[in-house]
């Protein structure tokens, strides 16, 4: 279990690095293996301690997937229902299946204001045969999960929807979440 800097808050400038990465370790999980679902959009919540601005997202890919599966990556406001998109990266393809960090540049800087309530996005739209497995957050909980503070944006630790379409929508309605019992992927968000 990671849990060293999970105390601090995100984005504090003794961690000395060019960005951070959501979701934390601490409780109610730890880091594993966990291999994503299929036209589901996973939701990491997450508060700046000071503003930043974001050019790009990364996820380590462990087990590759077995066909050029598309993707996409982007950060999402939670301070009014729906949720709406700051930024992300577009419809990408040719990152699932190698293994390693990949990084998604986003179509735009994403700008965040401190003590706002943001969520990391991961949309894995289609698989053309065996899912990519990434370095994920796995609960600790099977149930509430990562619902210990609520079952809905913005309290919820963890969430996933599933919109359609190949990209991150430009918004989603609070309602329409569920909260995680399982695993988050693991997202890095980079100056």
């Amino acid at each position: 279990m990671i849990t060293a800097s999970s105390s601090r808050p995100i984005g504090d400038p003794s961690e000395l690095q060019p960005g951070f990465y959501v979701p934390r370790a601490g409780a109610p999980g730890f880091y594993a293996a966990s291999y994503v679902a299929v036209s589901v959009l996973y939701l990491a919540r997450f508060v700046v301690a000071l503003p930043w601005s974001i050019s790009s997202m990364v996820v380590s890919v462990l087990t590759a997937a077995t066909a050029d599966d598309p993707c996409d990556v982007g950060i999402y406001d939670a301070t009014a229902d729906p949720l709406t998109l700051v930024s992300h990266a577009g419809s990408t393809s040719g990152k699932l299946n190698a293994v390693g960090n990949q990084s998604f540049p986003l179509l735009a800087p994403a700008s965040l204001s401190a003590a706002r309530v943001y969520y990391a996005a991961l949309f894995y739209s289609a698989v053309g045969g065996s899912a990519a497995s990434l370095a994920a957050l796995v609960s600790n909980v099977a149930a509430p999960g990562y619902a210990l503070f609520g079952s809905t944006p913005p309290a919820v630790e963890g969430a996933y929807c599933t919109p359609g379409g190949s990209v991150c929508p430009s918004t989603i309605a609070c309602a329409t979440t569920t909260a995680l019992t399982g695993s988050i992927p693991l997202l890095a968000l980079h100056t």
